[in-house]
């Protein structure tokens, strides 16, 4: 679980923190692209977690479910 200091900062190779852009995109409203950017969250311990992959995956479709309008 990254909490919500973890979807808002990152360090950058200069050692300087940056807003994410999930981050961004949930300021700013924009719900489809900040759904989309949930599977940038897939390490753990600097290393790719296929459970995280398959988690985050499944997170996103839910998230963009709710987005869909009915036609």
């Amino acid at each position: 679980n990254l909490g919500c200091t973890g979807l808002m900062w990152f360090t950058d190779k200069n050692g300087r923190k940056q807003r994410t852009t999930i981050w961004k995109h949930a300021q700013a409203r924009q719900w489809p692209q900040m759904c989309n950017r949930l599977t940038d969250f897939v390490n753990a311990g600097g290393k790719r977690s296929p459970g995280l992959v398959n988690r985050r995956n499944d997170f996103k479709a839910w998230c963009l479910l709710g987005l869909s309008t009915p036609s």
